[in-house]
């Protein structure tokens, strides 16, 4: 904590020095509105409000450039009894904030305070910042970018935007571009997620993770690719999620390799899209051996020249579950800290022990107004292992992860969603999000009194 103060005050110290000087900043505000399964004598069903402002300063000096941003969330409204025992739990977002905070209305901390160092092919950063993996190179191709963005990035590694402090990270940046683009990231991640007060850093969760990615455009196609590698350590000593109970306190050590690629072919009435992805995991998870694997393959068209540009895609993911609790190997997929509600838009499950089938639809009705329709199968891979939800590490107190049990089920439920979002100006969009959800077996069996759940949302926001 004090190298970090130390830095905060040497890009402090530079400012007057600094011939250029920008100041920009954001705000959120959401009203959501959880119907969470039925739980007799809990808030099950409530509403929640929260806002989220970002003023930062950022400078050049020479070619380097140093940002220094401030976030202030606020709570308006949370439920107070929206927590309930094992195995239900917490009953969606309401149960987590009211938990990481008590009656904690809002706060202030420094969100982002980096130096960039930039020599030709060279860029260094150091000190807090938001990381992202999937998005160390940027595509040409709209399509291309929507899929890295929306069906890629933040798997392992993610801002978790979408959370009321978000999440960002205490660690050093190194990219090398030449015919593609080399990163090195090693960090700590800090408190957010549910957390008000978002300011310590998770010194005892280690994170080292190395990439290579390319990117291709040409008038009739364009592609990327990535091979990666991350080790995670999560030393804080917490009881784990997991279906043996029997893993003890002691550290989890994971190596993760994989790699990705995902393409577009431009044709005179469409563009077609495909992706592919597959992960590969070995360590220790406490006393456990942990091996575990994911992949997802997916795939797409869009009519270009047709009314609204109808966008169809297709895809199926699978992260692997453990089949025996009572052996000393754990095979759950573990992805890290990925931002979770990118890849589960009503939050009540993650990628571990998870099959998602799904199909999405997206339409243009006017350049302004865009909308997304889904319908997601979620299965669990193995009925013998749990139920999991959670993003990873946002505090010392809690592991991060929930897992529920499966009572012998695989169908966890059915999902559909549909959102809107309306762009005013490249400043200001205002989205609204609905869920329902249909019980499976394995839902039923946690929450037995009710048939299915669903979540609503408006948000605005506004960069300036």
């Amino acid at each position: 904590m004090k190298s970090f103060a130390l830095l905060v005050g040497w890009i402090v110290l530079m400012l007057p020095s600094v011939a250029q000087v920008e100041t920009r900043g954001s705000f959120r505000l959401r009203y959501d509105l959880w119907d969470w399964f039925s739980t007799p004598n809990f808030q099950d069903n409530y509403t929640y409000s929260h806002s989220l402002l970002k003023l930062n300063l950022q400078g050049k000096v020479e070619k380097d450039n140093y940002m220094v941003e401030l976030a202030a969330p606020y709570i308006y409204a949370v439920p107070s009894n929206a927590s309930a025992p094992n195995p239900q739990g917490r009953l969606g977002d309401g149960g987590s904030v009211k938990a990481a905070n008590g009656n904690g209305k809002g706060s202030v901390f420094i969100k982002q305070a980096y130096y960039e160092f930039n020599r030709d092919s060279l860029r260094a950063r150091i000190g807090r910042q938001e990381f992202q993996d999937g998005l160390e190179l940027s595509a040409k191709d709209s399509n291309l970018n929507w899929v890295r963005q929306n069906r890629l990035a933040q798997r392992h590694l993610g801002a978790n935007r979408f959370s009321l402090s978000q999440r960002h990270y205490d660690g050093l940046l190194l990219q090398h571009t030449q015919r593609g683009r080399w990163t090195l990231y090693l960090a700590h991640p800090v408190e957010g997620g549910a957390e008000l007060d978002a300011n310590r850093a998770l010194t005892r969760v280690n994170i080292g993770y190395l990439s290579f990615m390319q990117t291709r455009d040409s008038a009739k196609e364009a592609h990327t690719s990535k091979i990666y590698s991350m080790f995670y350590q999560d030393a804080r000593g917490l009881a784990k999620a997991d279906n043996s109970g029997s893993a003890g306190m002691s550290d989890i050590k994971i190596w993760t390799v994989g790699g990705d690629w995902s393409q577009v072919w431009k044709r005179k009435e469409a563009k077609i899209d495909a992706l592919a992805r597959f992960g590969l995991q070995t360590g220790s998870w406490g006393s456990h051996r942990h091996t575990a694997h994911a992949y997802g393959v997916e795939a797409g068209a869009q009519w270009t020249n047709q009314p609204w540009k109808p966008w169809l895609r297709v895809g199926y993911s699978h992260g692997s579950g453990d089949k025996n609790s009572r052996d000393n190997k754990h095979e759950t997929w573990f992805p890290g800290m990925p931002s979770g509600t990118l890849h589960a838009r009503t939050p009540f499950y993650n990628l571990m022990n998870l099959e998602d089938t799904f199909i999405q639809l997206m339409l243009n009705p006017t350049p302004k107004l865009s909308a997304r329709i889904e319908y997601h199968s979620l299965r669990l891979d193995e009925r013998a292992d749990r139920w999991y939800s959670g993003s990873g590490p946002s505090d010392n107190r809690s592991f991060g992860v929930t897992g529920r049990p499966s009572n012998g089920a695989r169908k966890l439920a059915d999902m559909f969603d549909v959102s809107l979002t309306y762009t005013f100006s490249p400043q200001w969009q205002i989205s609204a999000y609905k869920s329902w959800i249909r019980s499976g077996g394995v839902a039923r069996g946690v929450y037995p009194t009710g048939k299915g759940a669903g979540l609503f949302f408006v948000e605005t926001s506004y960069r300036w």
